[in-house]
């Protein structure tokens, strides 16, 4: 019994001791883990750490690149009010330019506006003067009868296209200078397709004045059977030329 009792002492011995022999082992290796985590967590930290003042350094040039854009910004902006400002100062020149000319030819009008009220206060002052005696009534009446005159012995014309008719008025008597028949132009008078322009009745001018002369009304008729056909296929016109005496 006694050599039972020390063989089985020997084995609870012998396990206790592989039980503490394993604890031991596993704790070696727990101490090894942590210290080996410890490692990891101090070098974990140092990158964190790295990695914060790197996202430091980046916020800080972040903020320098938003105060730089701002102040280009603002820069670019005040450009853009400069040039407004500017163009505006460049266009109220324009308009003062502008209103200044308007002044100056304004002034020029009101000054020719007095000038020429002179110049007719002047004359109504005169026909005034003319009308108070008999001699300037008289004196009128001769200078209208010379306007009159110098109208009626002005040279009048009148064109009277091809198979048209048209007439002469006169309130005295009717003075043939010239009547040509035919075509001594281009296209301008009586429009058509102008093969000559230099064509032209022998007989219109005798005609005509015979027609005409002495008269106060006188019609005439741009015609072949009237002066004949001084060009074939070309259309024609009658011009005449008269003054009222």
């Amino acid at each position: 019994m006694g050599y039972v009792s020390v063989f089985v002492n020997a084995i609870i011995v012998a396990l206790m001791a592989m039980y503490v022999y394993e604890n031991e082992r596993r704790i070696g290796e727990m101490s090894t883990r942590l210290a080996r985590t410890g490692w990891k967590l101090s070098t974990l930290k140092e990158d964190l750490d790295s990695v914060q003042q790197e996202q430091k350094a980046i916020q800080i040039r972040i903020g320098d690149m938003d105060q730089l854009l701002s102040r280009k910004a603002g820069i670019e902006e005040l450009a853009e009010i400069e040039t407004q400002l500017l163009k505006t100062h460049e266009q109220g020149l324009e308009g003062e330019k502008k209103l200044s000319t308007l002044e100056g030819k304004l002034d020029q009008l009101k000054l020719d506006s007095r000038e020429e009220m002179k110049a007719i206060q002047v004359k109504i002052n005169d026909m005034e003067q003319l009308l108070s005696t008999k001699a300037g009534i008289e004196r009128l009446a001769e200078i209208e009868k010379q306007q009159l005159k110098a109208q009626e012995k002005a040279v009048n014309s009148i064109i009277i296209c091809e198979r048209n008719s048209a007439f002469i008025v006169c309130s005295s008597h009717i003075s043939i200078l010239e009547a040509i028949y035919g075509r001594q132009t281009d296209a301008n008078i009586c429009p058509t397709l102008v093969k000559t322009s230099n064509c032209r009745s022998s007989t219109s001018d005798g005609r005509v004045k015979h027609q005409c002369n002495g008269k106060s009304i006188c019609e005439l008729t741009a015609s072949n059977q009237q002066f004949g056909d001084p060009c074939g296929g070309v259309v024609k016109y009658l011009e005449v030329k008269y003054t009222c005496t």
